[in-house]
């Protein structure tokens, strides 16, 4: 028999974090609940010189992030309403789109899906001066739905600016960014990772606010993305790059080495081996190959792999020896004489290099005046660590579907992302969904590598303009457009 769930019931509202913590306090520290409160001249006692009391000492802070703080820790007493009709195979899909009120919803998910998000990726709003429709009002969140949603009277409907001529113009985004980063922290598992787009508006505010979110430690870097869309209506200079800024629950916790596929390896490899088999000349097939590889290599495709023209040597590389090994011979096999040795000396000690030829891992030329150079096999190159500078055209995605959204991010970047941190059986979180990109792209990726990653997104119904595309193709809110994009 199905429970009823009425006013007052445990499972009436989300987590009460500020119960919560209490506890773990009374457990850490028994002697400082006096009556039922928390003493904390007791707590103080306790730890002693840790306790910071000056009034001037580093920290971040702004116009309201005192409520914000609190915001984070207050229950919510929402509901998530199942939405069958419109949903896609509800009984198997493991995926899940959430329309509501990320701050709401975040609170909702404590519960089921608490330590449980391996990936967490975000593209908030970047605090442009345009429409700003996350403007809480903590004393009514329901009411604040309501109004950006249109539900109330013309008189109470209010979708704000956030213009610079505001006295609190960054304390309003970062008030909106705070709570929300706190709650999602609490989702993630203890290795799990966030990325969070944003452009120069917010970049280096959101990195301090993430500083203490996620603590200085766990942060693993700023990479930047760049299109190629040039911006002629700019007076000085026209940016066309983007920020990722990503961070970690626990460093300590990362367990795998971050790799990407290797750009056009992959590719080379598979129509290698389709050129291969109609039987071409080798001229002709690195005819064409020459256009995914655009640096000069010598491939041997008898044995697949490529070798460097640099030959076998290297000064002062770690791993290598210094200044070069000019006392080891290499002999070639064919003429039994000694091969033409670097100026710098050869780049191995003479153990590898041992071990190198019993494996036959050195490519000779037709005679020993040809510097012999080390076999790289194709296969073991097909991923490189993430780099930092990334380069994807904006929009492409939504124009060939023909999804009316402005400036979504291209699904191949969001791929790009997914894949640094490895895994391929995990659940992936955004909360600023958007038109989709994430959903799309999480099931992209599934489908390129037989994984089985499920996505959570999340879309207030934002009332999308009038005047816009979208407006006039049907849709009137974004996540009108995240559903349809999903369903496709």
């Amino acid at each position: 028999m199905m429970e009823k769930i009425d006013k007052g019931h445990p499972m009436s509202q989300s987590i009460d974090f500020v119960a919560q913590n209490i506890e773990t306090l009374k457990t850490l520290f028994p002697t400082i609940v006096k009556e039922g409160k928390i003493d904390i001249k007791e707590l103080q006692a306790l730890l002693g010189d840790e306790i910071e009391t000056e009034e001037e000492y580093y920290r971040f802070t702004w116009a309201g992030k005192s409520i914000a703080r609190r915001e984070a820790n207050k229950p919510s007493t929402a509901t998530l309403r199942p939405d069958k009709e419109s949903s896609k195979d509800w009984d198997n899909t493991k995926n899940i789109f959430i329309e509501g009120d990320n701050l709401e919803v975040l609170k909702l998910l404590q519960k089921s899906y608490a330590n449980k998000i391996k990936i967490v990726n975000i593209d908030p709003p970047y605090n442009t001066g345009n429409v700003f429709v996350y403007k809480d009002n903590y004393n009514d969140n329901l009411g604040n739905y309501l109004a950006i949603t249109g539900q109330l009277n013309d008189e109470g409907k209010r979708i704000s600016t956030n213009s610079e001529s505001d006295g609190r113009y960054h304390s309003n985004w970062l008030n909106m960014m705070y709570p929300r980063l706190k709650l999602a922290r609490n989702l993630m598992t203890d290795d799990g990772v966030i990325f969070i787009l944003i452009d120069d508006n917010e970049a280096s505010n959101l990195k301090k606010i993430c500083d203490e979110v996620f603590g200085e430690e766990n942060f693993l870097g700023q990479t930047v993305r760049v299109s190629n869309s040039a911006k002629n209506n700019v007076n000085q200079i026209s940016i066309t790059h983007e920020y990722a800024i990503v961070y970690c629950k626990q460093i300590d916790k990362l367990s795998k080495e971050w790799s990407v596929p290797k750009n056009n390896v992959d590719e080379f490899v598979k129509r290698a081996n389709r050129l291969m088999k109609n039987n071409l000349k080798k001229e002709e097939i690195e005819k064409e190959l020459k256009e995914l590889i655009k640096y000069p290599r010598f491939y041997d495709f008898d044995h697949y792999y490529y070798c460097d023209n640099k030959g076998v040597y290297r000064t002062d590389n770690p791993g290598g020896v210094p200044n070069g090994n000019i006392d080891t011979d290499i002999i070639h096999p064919i003429t039994n004489k000694k091969c033409k040795k670097p100026n710098g000396g050869w780049r191995y000690k003479e153990s590898t290099i041992k071990e190198m030829l019993e494996n036959e891992m050195f490519h000779f030329g037709l005679d020993e005046n040809t510097i012999p150079s080390p076999k790289r096999y194709l296969n073991d190159y097909l991923t490189q660590k993430p780099m930092g500078v990334h380069f994807f055209d904006s929009q492409m995605d939504t124009k060939n579907q023909e999804i009316p959204f402005d400036f979504p991010k291209p699904v191949d970047y969001i791929k790009y992302l997914l894949r640094m941190e490895g895994s391929n059986d995990c659940y992936i979180l955004d909360f600023f969904a958007g038109s989709g990109t994430t959903a799309h792209a999480t099931i992209q990726l599934n489908t390129e590598d037989g994984g089985s990653r499920k996505f959570i997104c999340v879309q207030l119904p934002e009332p999308t303009d009038e005047k816009s595309e979208a407006f006039k193709a049907g849709y009137k809110a974004i996540s009108e457009i995240t559903k349809e994009r999903i369903r496709r």
